[in-house]
């Protein structure tokens, strides 16, 4: 019997092979949330996809196991008996209260490099309260 997860969000990265920037998810609805994932990840393959010549597996979904610890995409072609994962991806509890670590570097302050998602160890350029 599969124990169900106490976390209910969680932050999704992607393998170092696939350029998709982390995305952090509410599971409580694992529907809602795999199609966040789906939705929020398919701009970034169907390039890297096309490149490859498999175009046809951006018709995909994405699956994660039963303790959601890992995921990744599944490309399914029930004619032909065919199916393919890709895309592995990691998924770490996270506190929803807690700012996002790829928001807000060490400091709180929003990173204003203007890239979409990354890790902010260090803010690139940190946009300071402006006094008056």
């Amino acid at each position: 019997m599969t124990s169900t997860p106490a976390a209910t969000t969680y932050l999704v990265e992607f393998g170092p092979a696939w350029p998709v920037p982390p995305i952090t998810v509410d599971f409580t609805d694992r529907g809602a949330a795999i199609n966040a994932v789906t939705e929020h990840a398919i701009p970034h393959l169907k390039p890297i996809l096309t490149e490859k010549g498999r175009p046809e597996l951006a018709d995909c979904f994405f699956r994660t196991d039963p303790g959601l610890t890992e995921g990744s995409f599944m490309w399914i072609n029930l004619a032909e008996g065919m199916s393919a994962l890709f895309c592995p991806a990691r998924l770490t509890p996270v506190d929803p209260a807690a700012p996002d670590p790829l928001a807000y570097g060490p400091t709180g302050y929003r990173c204003g490099c203007g890239k979409d998602a990354h890790s902010n160890l260090v803010p690139c350029q940190p946009d300071r309260p402006r006094s008056a």
